[in-house]
């Protein structure tokens, strides 16, 4: 919508800071003693509208919900990735009454995940959205903080737990996935196959990694020399070298003809 359809739209705001230069909400600004306070001054902004939010996200959002204006609404389009989620308005906004709420779910892998929000009107011109002085960590989600025994692998799924690789194409391979979190720099994620007694039959993935999901693992039955090894049980040992130490997940598993 052209600046000539939908006329000039204005707002006249008053900005508070401190004498650092940081802004801060009208109140803690008369909280301070006059020596302690910074400048004020109105400011004049030309409303643009927008009619599309973009949220960075540290996986695939879902349960994707829409409210302007605290109305429950539908949007005209969704579009989840697995680092964002961009959500088009069935109409451009100008005004704060028509207030934007998104809510989604997604899983955050590390401590104080900051999620960043932009909108648009133009394609390709984004601005982000500056959180609310007076909500604190506004846009921050901090994690359950856990003791010395924190979990660094979640989601963790093998299927089939018994497998009969005979070669009929019916659970002949193992899929294993699994979600490592609150690891922030690289370091080794590893899958291997171990006997009941504790020797190591193979090792189906070594890598360096990070947080994140991790899918697409395979055990097909088979030993590190390509032999099919022999019916019974096994364990199979997921383990990450994270920041504050090693952590390992053993789960039983079994293999028969």
């Amino acid at each position: 919508m052209s600046e000539y359809q939908r006329g000039k739209v204005v707002q006249k705001i008053r900005r508070f800071y401190d004498q650092e230069g940081n802004e801060i909400t009208e109140e803690e600004w008369l909280e301070l003693v006059p020596e302690l306070r910074g400048e004020s001054e109105v400011v004049e902004q030309e409303i643009t509208g927008f009619n599309r939010v973009l949220v960075e996200t540290p996986s695939l959002a879902r349960k994707v919900e829409l409210r302007i204006g605290g109305e429950k609404t539908e949007p005209e389009e969704v579009e989840a990735r697995d680092d964002s989620l961009l959500v088009t308005l069935p109409r451009f906004l100008f005004t704060e009454e028509d207030s934007v709420e998104i809510q989604f779910e997604c899983i955050p892998f590390l401590n104080s995940t900051v999620f960043e929000a932009f909108v648009s009107g133009l394609a390709g011109s984004w601005q982000r959205v500056d959180p609310d002085p007076a909500v604190k960590s506004a846009t921050t989600v901090a994690l359950p903080a856990l003791a010395e025994e924190e979990r660094l692998i979640s989601n963790l799924k093998i299927e089939p737990r018994t497998i009969t690789p005979d070669g009929d194409g019916v659970n002949d391979i193992m899929n294993v996935r699994f979600t490592v979190v609150k690891v922030s720099k690289p370091r080794q994620v590893s899958v291997k196959i171990y006997s009941l007694g504790g020797d190591l039959v193979r090792t189906v993935y070594s890598q360096a990694g990070t947080t994140g999901n991790y899918s697409g693992i395979t055990w097909d039955g088979k030993d590190s020399s390509g032999h099919r090894v022999i019916p019974g049980l096994y364990l199979c040992v997921i383990k990450v070298s994270g920041d504050a130490g090693i952590k390992t997940v053993n789960k039983t598993i079994s293999v028969a003809y």
